[in-house]
């Protein structure tokens, strides 16, 4: 039985034919059509899940100096998707880079995989047309084997380079072909973590904050799949494995010298080092009253006390600005708080000033670090800052 399908245009002037295969002999879950968009050229690429299960797939198209790549998508059980990038390009909707198609581009190669899937699972097939031409075509060119992992590397949005810096990251991942051919990379989900927690913290969103000055990496892992032999072996051989990307930083605290912290007549000397740190013993009671008494429940809080912390600013500094670029708090889960705190005996000539804390032990947590910036302007150049962190001690 020979069995044809042909659809017609709604004005009727246009007949185009309809691609029947079966769907047992799908082939491979990944392919590669030609592009054009020029004039009315329109050329869409469909993809079909032959299954009963969910999967997942990625779709890209590459043109000269660039790509645009929708990253990793869901699709239903038997549920087509139609996906038209001159549609994406006029409509400059971004891709999930962020990045758009110039709208002087009009040709490219369209790229297509399932993610992890066997042969049969997805099939996929471009269909390009021009009504002005009356010219339809279909076309179905499968890679041997779906993508594979060719490389991985985290991105974020701000600088990350001083005390108190915030930046998000994302983690990329870069797909090559059967033909060993690199493809657009996309973001996907990674797991972070800070080799120095104490230089920089990260949250499972990736949004991580510089906390002291030193050096560490922000690391990005997620699961991928990569190619097992040589470039070319249809085969189609995969293994899942960790795929790791990391950055390395180094934390700057600035160019305030924080000299030493005193409560009462204890004096604590900060480290000369780039993380500028001290712990200072608070003593156990100021005028008879105690400091450091937490009763049950957190009751019978002890007395307000004074924290005096000396520093030197650099030559030609002028002026300390005010909250939020120079400050003092104290830990989100905060053993102590900061009742209040002032910039006194500032002389712009020595260059020598002291910051008045006044805290109260509110917890009984283990959290218990002062952290303080202090930036402003100077008489000529860029602006100054410096941090710093004072640990605090009961007996």
């Amino acid at each position: 039985v020979v069995m044809t399908a042909l659809s017609v245009s709604r004005s009727g002037n246009h007949v185009f034919k309809v691609p029947l295969f079966d769907p047992g002999r799908a082939g491979t879950s990944a392919g590669g059509y030609p592009w054009k968009a020029s004039g009315d050229y329109v050329t869409k690429l469909y993809i079909k899940n032959e299954t009963d299960q969910p999967q997942k797939y990625t779709a890209a198209l590459l043109y000269e100096g660039g790509g645009y790549t929708l990253g990793i998508k869901d699709i239903k059980a038997h549920q087509l998707v139609a996906i038209d990038f001159r549609a994406l390009r006029d409509s400059q909707t971004a891709d999930a880079n962020g990045n758009t198609i110039p709208l002087n581009v009009e040709r490219g190669q369209i790229a297509w995989s399932g993610k992890s899937t066997p042969n049969g699972v997805l099939s996929g097939r471009s269909h390009q047309s021009s009504l002005s031409q009356g010219i339809s075509s279909t076309y179905d060119c499968r890679n041997f084997c779906r993508d594979s992992y060719y490389d991985g590397y985290i991105i974020y949005d701000l600088p990350f380079e001083y005390v108190y810096d915030v930046a998000n990251f994302v983690a990329n991942q870069q797909d090559m072909n059967a033909y060993g051919q690199p493809l657009t990379p996309y973001p996907v989900t990674a797991d972070w973590q800070s080799a120095n927690s104490t230089v920089a913290s990260i949250y499972s969103a990736g949004e991580a904050t510089a906390l002291e000055a030193g050096t560490t990496s922000i690391q990005g892992s997620w699961l991928a799949e990569r190619f097992i032999g040589e470039v070319g072996n249809e085969e189609c051989n995969f293994e899942s494995f960790t795929a790791l990307a990391e950055e390395f930083f180094t934390i700057i605290g600035g160019d305030v010298n924080f000299r030493t912290v005193s409560t009462g007549s204890t004096v604590a000397t900060f480290s000369s080092s780039l993380s500028q740190s001290a712990t200072l013993n608070v003593g156990k009671s100021t005028n008879g009253a105690e400091k450091c008494i937490i009763g049950p429940g957190g009751g019978n809080t002890g007395v307000p006390f004074l924290v005096v912390v000396d520093f030197t600013l650099p030559p030609g500094a002028q002026s300390i600005f005010g909250e939020p670029r120079s400050f003092v708090s104290m830990n989100a889960d905060q053993q102590f708080r900061v009742n209040d705190y002032n910039f006194s005996d500032v002389n712009y000539i020595t260059g020598t000033g002291k910051i008045r804390i006044t805290l109260k032990r509110v917890q009984n947590t283990p959290n218990n670090r002062i952290r303080m910036r202090i930036e402003g302007l100077r008489s000529e150049g860029p602006v100054y800052s410096g941090t710093a962190s004072v640990i605090l001690v009961c007996p």
